[in-house]
Order: structure tokens, then C-alpha cells, then sequence
């Protein structure tokens, strides 16, 4: 796994290195007093679960798991090098499993609540010969929320956040493309409510070819690696692919941040290729104990408007 992360890592750097330049991707900023908001909805299912080897089983009793995720987002530029963020996360989780069948009290879990809100800063300090920006998040739960109930609803509780993220964009047979990474760091913290997972160290990578003026096609890779003893261990693999559709005014704002007023639709396919987590959990009582990691596939849509 070592080395695959440092392959990836290396490719993805030589790639920015050479391509040539543009305006595109997650290290470039909004202009000044320019206003990005994103409507982000998510269905995330799974019947298996990776256990501390990182092989897949089935959840056990017919056990499914299933997980809707709804974020508002919105993004403002101060200059046009500094922007911040807001984020605000919800999320209903469910889980059920053969024994609702024999009585209607069993087998069967709701969970819902809001999961950490963010408050992030984005700066970006180098144009060329490539594009890098640092990030730097705040994230906050909301005491209303009861994070010990089942079943659990992934990620929450309280943390800083930190990453550097390098990109560059260049032309592919003449149509626009991108490709960015991003490497950071995720410390737990107990201010408010204390996540169960570890401290996560975090590669993240994308690119996009828009193939018409309305259409840009987009894949992502999103690696959480846990760092041992600051918790519960909860790694995952990534893979997610779609359309970003254009539907008014210019440009893909999610890529294009400098761009004009527009509005977009993206809608992705997502599946955990990879998983390692630390024991063999449910939707049950003993969810606080035992934290698996879900084996998920996911359906995803945002829409993103630039002001």
C-alpha cells in the first residue's frame, strides 16, 4: 500500500509539472467578492464490510446498511487569493437485517443528526509554474446531535483539518482538462464530541476533460489512511466518476472558480474499492464497541451555482 500511495503521489506531481497552464481545479480561488454555493446530496448503501485484513464479508443476518447524506455549502471570495468556506452537513442512516422479520422492534435502526459543521480558509500563494493553495478547516459538531446512537452515522465529532493542494490544467486533443491533488491531515479533537476513528492522513486526487462547452467528464481517487493509536482505524479507497453538466452561463464553477455567473449539475458513481477497519460491528448497541468499515457503492449530485 506504500508504495502504491507513492506512485500515485509522484505521477500525479509529475503530471501538474508538465502540463500546461490554465484555470482550473481545487488549489485556484474565487475571485473577489465572488459567491460559490453547492447543494451536495449522497446515497451511500452496503451489504459487506472490510475487516482489520482489508478482506470483504457480508454483513451477517442479511444485513444492509444504507446512509443519506445532505450538505449545503457556500464559498466567498475576500480577495482574490483568500476564500472561505461554510459547510453544514445532515445525515439519516439506516440499518436493517433478517430479524425485523421475526418482530418489528428487531433488526431495524434509524439514526439521524447532523454530522461536524465546517468553517474553512483556502489561500493560494503560487500561480506558476503550477497552482498551489493551502487549506486549513475547523470542523464543529453540533451538541444536538446524539453520535452514539445506532447506528453509527460515519463521520463526526470535532477536528482541524489541514492540506496543500497542487494543480495545473493544459488541453487535451484541443478540449480543456485538469488534474489536481491534494495531501492533509486530520486531527480528532474533543471540544464538543470526539469522534471514535483515528487521526486520518488524506490523498485526494481529480481530473476532468470537458469534451463540449456543457459537458466536462470527471473521476476522483480519495484515499483515508488512519494514523494507528489516535483511534479507532477506518481506511478506505475511493473511486468516483461523472458528468458535470453545464446548464447555465459559462464554465464549470466546482474547476473553474474564476469564471462567470453559472449553474451547474454533477451527478457521480462512487465505490470503496478498498477498506480496512477494526473489527466486525453492526447497526446494533455494540456499534459503539466494534467499528467496521463499510463496503459501500454511492450516488451522488450537486448543484453549484456561481455568483
Amino acid at each position: 500500500m506504500k508504495k502504491t500511495v507513492a506512485l500515485f503521489l509522484a505521477i500525479s506531481f509529475i503530471f501538474c509539472v508538465v502540463a500546461a497552464p490554465l484555470s482550473h481545479a481545487g488549489p485556484w480561488t474565487l475571485k473577489k467578492g465572488k459567491l460559490w454555493t453547492e447543494l451536495y446530496g449522497k446515497y451511500f448503501f452496503s451489504k459487506n464490510y472490510a475487516d482489520p485484513k482489508a478482506k470483504a464479508h457480508k454483513w451477517g443476518d442479511g444485513g444492509f446498511s444504507r446512509i443519506y447524506n445532505l450538505e449545503g455549502k457556500i464559498e466567498y471570495g475576500i480577495t482574490d487569493k483568500l476564500n472561505c468556506r461554510l459547510s453544514i452537513p445532515y445525515v439519516w442512516s439506516y440499518w436493517k437485517n433478517d430479524w425485523g422479520k421475526v418482530r418489528a422492534d428487531w433488526g431495524k435502526f434509524k439514526h439521524e443528526g447532523f454530522q461536524h459543521i465546517g468553517l474553512a480558509l483556502k489561500y493560494r500563494f503560487l500561480e506558476k509554474p503550477l497552482t498551489m493553495a493551502a487549506w486549513g478547516q475547523v470542523l464543529i459538531q453540533p451538541r444536538s446531535t446524539d453520535t452514539v446512537a445506532p447506528p453509527d452515522i460515519m463521520e463526526y465529532g470535532d477536528g482541524i483539518e489541514a492540506r496543500c493542494l497542487i494543480g495545473k490544467s493544459f488541453h487535451v486533443f484541443k478540449k480543456p482538462a485538469y488534474v489536481s491533488t491534494e495531501l492533509g491531515y486530520l486531527w480528532r479533537t474533543d471540544w464538543i464530541a470526539k469522534s471514535p476513528y483515528a487521526n486520518q492522513m488524506i490523498v485526494f486526487g481529480e481530473g476532468g476533460i470537458a469534451i463540449f462547452d456543457w459537458l466536462m467528464i470527471k473521476s476522483e481517487v480519495d484515499m483515508r489512511y488512519s494514523h494507528m493509536r489516535t483511534g479507532n482505524r477506518k481506511d478506505t479507497l475511493t473511486w468516483r466518476i461523472g458528468p458535470i453538466f453545464n446548464l447555465l452561463g459559462k464554465g464549470f464553477s466546482e474547476v473553474y472558480k474564476g469564471g462567470d455567473a453559472s449553474l451547474n449539475l454533477e451527478l457521480q458513481y462512487g465505490r470503496t474499492m478498498w477498506a480496512r477497519g477494526d473489527g466486525r460491528g453492526t447497526g446494533g448497541v455494540d456499534n459503539e464497541k466494534f467499528h467496521s468499515v463499510s463496503l459501500a457503492d454511492e450516488y451522488i449530485a450537486k448543484i453549484q451555482v456561481l455568483w
